[in-house]
């Protein structure tokens, strides 16, 4: 027998609405017990063999129209789509029985609802029709009973309890009607193909467990921010006025389960449904998530926080640097002739094979100073007399080694197409390994000027003057003033292009002879570096002391072209061309005293294939060049050290290839073999030297 508590005429609505509830939930009881019972008819039927298993296979089609709304079309919404209404099977015709029976009997508890003015005659229908169920028509014999009731209603609302527990009822009846209508919906839209049972055991926990534990902690949060003087209660106590309201109106059975739900809401369930469980899982994840968000967010703060303790000026700076180590093995041919030092005139190996260990180290910083200019600064290993090697060797008796300025410059840029350089930079120019050394910087000041042409095309020009011997006496000083234009093809469909021509003027580097009356008054014309190769003559009065016969005006042409269809690979052709238009064959006999072949040419030419710049693991490179570089093409001093161990009169092959081992670290190795052109050597042609450099290079940028 259920117990209906009627309260005052203001709270039959939200009482009406807790009706919904209890009727859902007995309808899940019937829903349970019809599929309990298709179960078993099932299970039989396979076992005499009248049925075989096949999958349940259920389509939704939107193309039909919506089916009227019913209370089983809200936990079970699939349709099948069925030309002929198929054959009832005895297991059909006892669902449809008990179907009418749940119909029956909620058509009776509205009845009842109804009768005892708990709720109208319109609210009834209203019901009926939201679930599908027929009222019949009930005549009221009993008008005194409904009068008695309303008077019991009205003794009710007079000596209602204290506002805050009214206000805690209603909060709770709200809560409740929105919980329930919110995962009808859930069950309607999204557990498609989800069996009964299932539906059973989740609407049962959502009414049961929700009802209870989450709505609890809504009235709590409404309480705090009504300012109704509600904070005196405690969770424990509002939730004994909860069930203590819900028992009352849903009656025994209801409260029983009710209550049970609401005992276990502090602790974990023993045995918990798959919703339950899914609904932990996704509680669990977004815990996670929000403990490695919180952590990242700790450590961004902790880095902001020392970045602020950091002075303004070490906040702008920027590290970088790289280390090599090198295995060397240079063989040379034992038919070698004899070769003296330029430089110092002592004899050079040129016969015995040797093995080197060497180390490059190198580190610098880049300073913003503002918008508009840079100050870069690097350190590294080498010497103060050789300007093309920055190489240690190993086999000093472990004594220190030196470093010094690699670079030191400002860089202006004041505009995007203009840029100033001062001090001792990179090699300002588009060029390769033929004229200049990878490791050569230079000392001075540059001018560029940029310019697009369109979106494919780039044209600049750089223009410099560079000190290379310091005089007092400013016409005697030497100097290096170039120029070279650039045309640039961006990467367009794969394809890029470069082409570069430079001209390099070198003033006051030739030699002038001694004489007897000053003896040493024109010794600063002697080079204060050489390597080999370019034609000398000797300026000492007395003993030996060497100086350029030639004047050097080098045109130089540079080019490439690098194809990029199969990109991060691309394959890159070479070709570079230099030719010494300051040669003057009879001003370089009259200084020698002695025929000169005229070297003047030097060309290179080659291709790569892999990736342009190795970054990470397994990253490649391959690359074969062919080298030809005429006596007095260039300057000897500032050539490669590696072809043909530096200078000119060399010709032979590159061949090299690099493979990355990890992140920002590569394996390096290269075979060079070079034979000399003419053997110039003073008064003497035709001396072979023929010398093979294999290197093996371990590398790391950091």
């Amino acid at each position: 027998m259920i117990k209906i508590v009627l309260k005052s005429n203001d709270e039959e609505n939200e009482f009406m609405k807790r009706c919904e509830a209890i009727i859902v939930f007995t309808r899940l009881k019937e829903v349970r017990i019809y599929v309990h019972l298709s179960l078993c008819l099932f299970l039989i039927l396979l076992f005499l063999g009248c049925a075989a298993p096949k999958p349940l296979i259920i389509k939704n089609h939107p193309e039909e129209p919506p089916p009227q709304k019913s209370f089983f079309s809200s936990i079970w919404p699939l349709q099948h789509k069925q030309k002929e209404p198929p054959q009832k099977s005895t297991a059909a015709l006892h669902q449809q029985d008990q179907k009418m029976a749940a119909n029956s009997d909620t058509a009776d508890l509205l009845n009842l609802l109804k009768s005892k003015n708990v709720i109208s005659a319109d609210e009834a229908n209203q019901l009926a029709e939201k679930y599908g169920i027929t009222l019949p028509t009930v005549k009221n014999d009993n008008p005194a009973a409904s009068k008695s009731n309303n008077g019991r209603a009205e003794k009710a609302g007079a000596n209602k309890a204290d506002e805050s527990r009214e206000s805690n009822q209603e909060q709770f009846t709200n809560s409740t009607k929105e919980e329930s209508s919110e995962e009808l919906k859930k069950s309607d839209k999204e557990q498609k193909g989800e069996t009964p049972a299932n539906i059973d055991e989740e609407m049962k926990k959502d009414i049961s467990g929700s009802v209870v534990n989450d709505e609890q902690k809504d009235v709590s949060l409404e309480d705090t921010k009504s300012g109704k003087g509600q904070n005196e209660k405690t969770p424990a106590s509002l939730d004994e006025e909860m069930k203590k309201d819900v028992s009352d109106s849903a009656g025994n059975e209801a409260q029983k389960d009710i209550s049970s739900a609401g005992a276990k809401s502090g602790e974990e369930q023993n045995e918990k449904t798959p919703a339950s469980a899914n609904e932990e899982i996704k509680n669990d994840v977004q815990e996670q998530i929000k403990n490695q968000v919180r952590e990242e967010v700790s450590r961004e703060i902790k880095k902001l926080d020392l970045a602020t303790d950091l002075p303004e000026w070490i906040k702008r700076i920027r590290f970088g640097g790289d280390l090599r180590l090198r295995y060397e093995h240079d063989q040379f041919d034992q038919n070698n002739g004899v070769y003296a030092n330029p430089s110092t005139w002592q004899q050079m190996n040129t016969t015995t094979s040797h093995d080197y260990f060497r180390y490059r180290a190198r580190v610098g910083m880049e300073v913003p100073v503002n918008d508009k200019m840079d100050a870069v600064i690097r350190l590294a290993t080498g010497n103060d007399s050789n300007p093309v090697s920055t190489n240690s060797t190993f086999g000093d008796y472990m004594n220190e080694d030196k470093v010094y300025f690699d670079l030191a410059y400002l860089k202006w840029r004041p505009c995007d197409y203009f840029t100033f350089i001062g001090g001792r930079m990179p090699n300002p120019w588009f060029y390769s390994d033929l004229v200049w050394s990878p490791n050569l910087n230079f000392e001075g000041f540059t001018v560029g000027l940029n310019r697009p042409i369109g979106e494919s095309w780039a044209t600049s020009l750089t223009v410099g003057a560079f000190p290379l011997q310091q005089n007092d006496f400013f016409e005697r000083s030497k100097y290096l003033a170039a120029g070279q234009l650039v045309v640039e093809r961006k990467q367009q469909k794969g394809v890029s292009a470069k082409f570069g021509a430079a001209y390099y003027d070198f003033n006051n580097i030739t030699g002038e002879v001694n004489t007897t009356a000053y003896p040493d008054l024109n010794d600063w014309t002697a080079p204060l570096y050489q390597q080999k190769g370019n034609t000398l003559f000797n300026i000492a009065v007395s003993g030996t002391k060497t100086a350029l016969a030639s004047e050097f005006k080098e045109l130089n042409f540079t080019a490439n072209l690098d194809i990029g269809f199969w990109d991060p690979v691309h394959v890159v052709f070479l070709g570079d061309y230099v030719r010494n238009l300051g040669f003057d064959m009879a001003d370089v006999v009259q200084r020698t005293t002695f025929p000169n072949a005229g070297d003047i040419d030097g060309y290179q030419v080659g291709v790569s294939v892999g990736h342009p710049v190795i970054q990470d693991f397994g990253q490649w490179k391959i690359y074969l060049y062919y080298k030809f570089l005429g006596a007095d093409a260039v300057v000897d001093a500032y050539t490669d050290t590696d072809f043909h161990l530096g200078g000119t009169d060399a010709k032979g092959w590159i061949f090299g290839a690099d493979f990355g081992l990890t992140k920002n670290t590569w394996l390096s190795t290269r075979w060079l073999t070079a034979d000399e052109i003419h053997g110039n050597q003073g008064d003497q042609f035709g001396l072979p030297l023929a010398i093979d450099v294999l290197q093996v290079d371990l590398n790391v940028r950091f």
